[in-house]
């Protein structure tokens, strides 16, 4: 069976994360949209403008279910304050439906025509960074969008990475502002899985 379904915050939650990268011009019409990808056990939307990418991965807790996957212009449903309301995704022949329940418990339905509309591989640009060769560093998000946020006359920075043990180098291209250089320090981790 190609249908799924999970808690609406959730849904709501994967599309924020993926609207970031949504590409907002007209150039490439798809990437305007998500891709839906469905498996076993897990639910991904993926989105990429053409300069950055987001994945987001959800484990649905749905049993038998059919691999499916459609690409569709992404949308926000009511949000639930007791974290109990579902959403039920299911894949036709020809469209996807989209069920839910919103905030007056009216079922609501949302019917995508399914276009097959190619999209980018973007675990093809992912495999390097997920494979044991890589080198990850962590650090605290807030500490370095504090530091790129003080390159506020540069649109372009230089990041220097050198070992996951110690800190990141920003420096921006000298501006009319003048030379301007950051670090940012990792955050050390337990040991990942």
């Amino acid at each position: 069976m190609k249908k799924i379904t999970i808690n609406n915050n959730l849904f709501n939650e994967a599309i924020k994360t993926i609207k970031g990268t949504l590409a907002v011009d007209d150039s490439r019409p798809v990437l305007k949209k998500c891709q839906c990808e469905v498996d076993n056990k897990y639910v991904r939307f993926k989105s990429v403008d053409g300069f950055c990418g987001t994945i987001i991965k959800i484990e649905h807790h749905c049993d038998n279910v059919e691999k499916f996957d459609f690409v569709f212009n992404p949308f926000l449903i009511d949000y639930d304050k007791t974290y109990c309301k579902t959403i039920t995704v299911e894949k036709l022949d020809n469209h996807v439906s989209f069920k839910w329940l919103d905030k007056d418990l009216n079922a609501v339905e949302k019917i995508v025509n399914d276009d097959n509309d190619l999209f980018i591989d973007l675990d093809g640009v992912y495999k390097n960074n997920r494979s044991n060769e890589s080198t990850s560093i962590h650090f605290d998000k807030n500490l370095l969008l504090k530091a790129l946020k003080g390159f506020s006359k540069d649109r372009i920075v230089k990041i220097t990475f050198g070992d996951p043990e110690k800190p990141i180098f920003i420096k921006n291209r000298d501006t009319s502002v003048g030379e301007i250089e950051k670090i940012v320090l990792p955050v050390r981790m337990g040991d990942e899985k």
